[in-house]
């Protein structure tokens, strides 16, 4: 290829570069100081374990926490809680709830890029928390859940609200690998004298941020 050719190649491959779309990665919250966010949805979740009866939370379900840049906390209050064993209902619960059905769980956030980096992601790593039905054997859960920010949906963009979706597809998690890593990401659920097995959560929630906050790509 002569140099002429070869300039023109590389300029031709440069403006292609410029008109695609940019990949998702680890987007951000600037705001200065960070911004706390809460809310309350009906939603119905459910966590779903290998060989284990689903739990399911019929709502309404309580959110809070904080952000700042690509990390922050969460929490989370699941109500109505309870899992179907022969047709029977049966309530849960973790150690740390004062209603019979009530699990609360806390943990680290983080922004991730998923879908081969073109969807912006949130990586919840809960605190181990232990579940227990009625007087069946305590279900411990761990790991981490990947789940897509649906809104906004454009980027830069100032908003007061952000909506989270974490799906389940043929009883596993939809997202597991953040952009550019192979390395899976999932939920574990370890019954009392047992070995954990994958689990996956199914659950979407919105949240309003005290005042308004700037999502960067």
């Amino acid at each position: 290829m002569s140099k002429k050719m070869m300039v023109l190649a590389i300029s031709a491959f440069s403006a292609a570069m410029l008109i695609l779309p940019a990949a998702a990665s680890a987007w951000s919250v600037d705001n200065p100081g960070g911004a706390t966010f809460s809310g309350t949805t009906t939603t119905t979740s459910r966590l779903f374990a290998s060989g284990e009866p689903t739990i399911t939370c019929e709502g309404p379900n309580h959110i809070s926490g904080s952000i700042a840049g690509t990390t922050g906390t969460l929490k989370v209050v699941f109500t109505k809680c309870h899992i179907v064993v022969l047709g029977i209902t049966i309530a849960c619960k973790t150690t740390n709830a004062t209603e019979s059905n009530e699990i609360i769980t806390s943990g680290a956030l983080a922004t991730v890029g998923i879908g081969g980096g073109t969807t912006r992601g949130i990586k919840v790593t809960p605190e181990s928390t232990v579940v227990r039905c009625g007087s069946t054997k305590p279900i411990t859960v761990a790991g981490s859940v990947i789940g897509e920010l649906s809104s906004p949906s454009t980027c830069p963009t100032a908003t007061t609200s952000a909506t989270i979706k974490f799906v389940v597809e043929g009883g596993k998690q939809k997202f597991k690998t953040e952009t550019g890593s192979s390395t899976e990401i999932n939920l574990t659920a370890t019954t009392e004298g047992g070995s954990p097995v994958e689990g996956a959560e199914e659950a979407e929630g919105t949240v309003t941020f005290t005042e308004s906050v700037t999502v960067t790509c």
